[in-house]
C-alpha cells in the first residue's frame, strides 16, 4: 500500500470515527393556534400548519394579538427566527391535515407544543406536535 492511500484511509477512518454534533432541545413552550393566526398580516388565509405557528409568533411578538391559550417564548422575537418556523418545521401531517380550513371555521383550535432543536447553536429542526395528551 503506498502512503497516499494509508493516508486516505487514516482520514477516512478519522472522519467516521468523529461523533456527529448532537442535536439538542435550545427551547420549549405551548400555544393555542386559533382564527386569528390562520390568516398573514396581508389577510391572506394560511392553510400551512407551520405558516400558521409562524403567524402566531407574530401575533404575540409583534402585534400583541394574543388568544386565550396562546403561551409565550423567548424565542421566536424577531422576524428572522420566525422565518426558522417554515424553514425547519416538522409535523404530523395526517393529524394537522387541513388546519388553516379547520381552524378558520371554528371547527377547532389546536393546542401545540413547539420544541425547538439545534446544533452548534443553529437551529435544526422546529417539531410541533399535538399539546394535550
Amino acid at each position: 500500500m503506498t502512503i497516499h492511500k494509508i493516508l486516505a484511509v487514516c482520514s477516512l477512518a478519522a472522519w467516521i470515527s468523529t461523533p456527529a454534533s448532537a442535536e439538542s432541545l435550545m427551547h420549549d413552550f405551548y400555544t393555542s393556534l386559533g382564527p386569528a393566526d390562520a390568516y398573514n398580516s396581508r389577510a391572506q388565509p394560511l392553510d400551512n400548519i407551520c405558516a400558521i405557528l409562524q403567524q402566531d409568533r407574530a401575533n404575540w411578538h409583534k402585534f400583541g394579538k394574543r388568544e386565550q391559550f396562546d403561551g409565550g417564548d423567548f424565542f421566536f422575537t424577531t422576524p428572522a427566527r420566525r422565518a426558522l418556523i417554515t424553514q425547519t418545521c416538522q409535523y404530523d401531517a395526517s393529524y394537522y391535515a387541513q388546519p388553516g380550513e379547520r381552524i378558520r371555521s371554528g371547527v377547532r383550535n389546536f393546542y401545540v407544543y413547539v420544541r425547538v432543536f439545534g446544533s452548534g447553536g443553529a437551529v435544526t429542526r422546529v417539531l410541533i406536535s399535538e399539546g394535550a395528551g
